[in-house]
């Protein structure tokens, strides 16, 4: 009984919904870049998103993009800006 209990917590994630993000299948074919001077974080994400036509809920994040940013996905330029400034979409 006492081991058939110690797997319930793991059975019980295993069984929970993933939360992962799905990108579209269009994005893996269509390269994105970004030419930003001086442009907050929280305004290229929501050009970003305006420019797909999705929602932007976040809170605001400090960092300011100077730079033109290329990537070969959307999914790209994301993962990049989320590794410089430690969020996750």
């Amino acid at each position: 009984m006492r081991k058939a209990l110690m797997w319930l917590p793991l059975l019980l994630i295993g069984l929970s919904p993933a939360t992962w993000a799905v990108t579209p299948e269009a994005w893996k074919h269509t390269a994105y870049a970004y030419d930003a001077r001086q442009t907050e974080l929280a305004t290229a994400l929501a050009d970003f998103a305006k420019e797909f036509g999705m929602a932007l809920d976040m809170p605001p994040i400090p960092g300011v993009l100077d730079d033109r940013i290329r990537a070969q996905s959307p999914e790209e330029f994301l993962d990049r800006l989320g590794q410089e400034y430690h969020f996750q979409w």
